[in-house]
């Protein structure tokens, strides 16, 4: 849709249509630049229109205590609860966003219903095509929210700024005052010892996409406990867990969360890490890694080789279990990578885990055991 040189010529009987453009799969030069727009639906709850025929059923009642009657409420839109919350935050954003790839082949996504869209600077039309597409459906986009393409952009407390493409490399940063606002939020919580599944609900929801974008699964992992209190109408005390949650809030926002995002896979030194584990007895088990650099003159030749028979002391780390295997894997995996931080700095890695169970945890970025969930934040915090 962007590129004016994808023009078809005229071509004889046997001849294949090959698309002119010298710029697919070729760097960005001269004044050809990449920016995003940022839209907003108008009103969330209310932009998932309803069919004519359905109108009989979506009625509501609501008993007025001062006048000592029902009132009848019918609407035109899907109703506030559960169901609707479904069908206007996920299902319809998705088609949304489906169909725009699809059809018109923008770079869109959502987070609920907050769009952002990335396109070539000065194409208007790019975003006039994401607009009217939301326009047939039903679901209207706030005029007053929407940010037009261009190189620094805000979108849910993140600054993105696209002045370093070129240089293949993206900056992403808390937006300003960000962090000061959800440090403040967390310590009224923590002075008052009490969150509301509602006021959870709030705050996760400001918090959510902040903490997952600049600090990867282990902010969103920080949040999980917060996450539990939506589904607890009614609990209002602050346990411990919420405390730490609020605790590790703050202090998160008071580190350097600004980091520089990488375009088009730009070339990195590369590293392949196989770690393993066996656990036989209390006595007898062992943990071990290798590691190879794909740059150096012999690859296949390792760069560390290492294997720790029965080390004293790591197994009084972990809670009595019957089979330490998995913990063991576990933490094979840490080991290497806290002794080899500075080596594997700035590197694409690829860790080879043959054990399904971590794999899970480590991809998920958290653990249902409490003795080792602190070991798979911590192995976050090392790729971070």
């Amino acid at each position: 849709m962007w590129l004016r040189g994808l023009r078809r010529k005229r071509v004889g009987p046997g001849e294949a249509h090959r698309p002119r453009s010298p710029l697919l799969g070729q760097p960005l030069h001269g004044d050809l630049r990449v920016g995003m727009a940022v839209e907003d639906w108008s009103m969330a709850y209310d932009n998932t229109p309803a069919a004519p025929e359905d109108y009989n059923i979506l009625i509501s009642a609501v008993f007025d205590i001062h006048n000592g009657e029902w009132r009848f409420m019918k609407h035109r839109d899907n109703p506030f609860g559960f169901k609707a919350s479904v069908n206007n935050f996920n299902r319809d954003p998705e088609l949304h966003v489906g169909f725009n790839r699809r059809v018109f082949g923008l770079i869109t996504d959502h987070f609920y219903d907050d769009n952002a869209l990335i396109a070539f600077m000065k194409r208007g039309r790019v975003q006039r095509l994401l607009q009217r597409s939301h326009e047939l459906s039903g679901a209207l986009l706030s005029e007053k929210k929407r940010q037009l393409v261009a190189e620094k952009r805000d979108l849910l407390g993140i600054h993105y700024d696209f002045t370093q493409q070129h240089a293949e490399k993206v900056f992403v940063a808390p937006k300003e005052g960000r962090g000061q606002k959800l440090r403040d939020a967390a310590q009224l919580h923590s002075d008052q010892q009490s969150l509301s599944a509602s006021a959870a609900g709030r705050f996760c929801g400001k918090s959510g996409f902040f903490f997952q974008t600049v600090a990867g699964r282990i902010g969103r992992s920080v949040l999980g406990p917060l996450r539990k209190r939506q589904y607890e109408p009614g609990a209002t005390v602050l346990t411990p867990e919420m405390d730490d949650a609020l605790s590790m809030v703050s202090e998160l926002t008071l580190l350097d969360l600004s980091r520089v995002v990488r375009l088009d896979a730009a070339d990195r030194r590369g590293a392949v890490i196989y770690s393993d584990a066996f656990f036989d007895s209390q006595t007898s088990f062992g943990l071990g890694s290798v590691q190879f650099f794909l740059e150096v003159e012999d690859p296949h030749r390792p760069s560390s080789a290492r294997f720790a028979l029965s080390p004293p002391g790591v197994l009084d780390l972990f809670a009595e279990r019957k089979h330490y295997s998995g913990v063991l894997e576990l933490f094979a995996v840490y080991m290497h990578l806290y002794e080899h931080r500075w080596q594997l700095k700035s590197r694409d890695i690829r860790f080879f885990v043959d054990n399904v169970g971590v794999l899970a945890q480590l991809t998920k970025g958290a653990s249902s055991a409490e003795d080792l969930s602190p070991i798979i934040s911590a192995i976050h915090f090392l790729i971070v």
